[in-house]
């Protein structure tokens, strides 16, 4: 794959730069052009409705960090993540092993505004009785087991 450098709008001439969002969408078409195995895997940044949405109709799985103020509909209304995680019973919670840390985590299957597919949010805590959620993974693949969504995105 051929690198591609950020740059500052400033620092380029006109109609040159390309937002981030837009390039990381022919980044991934080239990916399935190639025919490159495997789910996608990406942080924060890149894990916009527009990108979720784009990598669903490649018909591949990716698993993404999400960010924490990020709103979901729970309940009814749109929350973020971090309101969501401070709602759920610490009974809920369950125990998955990496390494010689545990952690606690909470899945369940939600709508994101503006994604058009359901997707399997990943709430992971340090303790079991934390109120607060120290990370958050998305997917697109409903089933399988969050021990396979830690490593595909490590």
């Amino acid at each position: 794959m051929a690198w591609k450098r950020f740059k500052k709008r400033e620092a380029c001439a006109a109609g040159e730069c390309t937002d981030h969002t837009p390039l990381c969408s022919a980044l991934i078409d080239d990916a399935v052009a190639r025919g490159l195995p495997g789910a996608f895997t990406f942080d924060g940044y890149f894990t916009s409705a527009t990108v979720l949405n784009h990598m669903q109709s490649q018909q591949r799985a990716y698993v993404g960090d999400l960010k924490l103020n990020r709103p979901v509909v729970y309940d009814g209304r749109e929350q973020s993540l971090q309101a969501v995680a401070r709602q759920l019973p610490w009974a809920a919670k369950k125990p998955v092993r990496m390494g010689q840390r545990r952690y606690w985590y909470l899945r369940k299957q939600r709508r994101i505004p503006d994604v058009d597919q359901p997707v399997r949010v990943v709430l992971f805590g340090k303790a079991r009785g934390d109120q607060d959620a120290s990370k958050a993974l998305v997917s697109n693949r409903l089933g399988g087991e969050v021990i396979r969504m830690i490593l595909v995105y490590r």
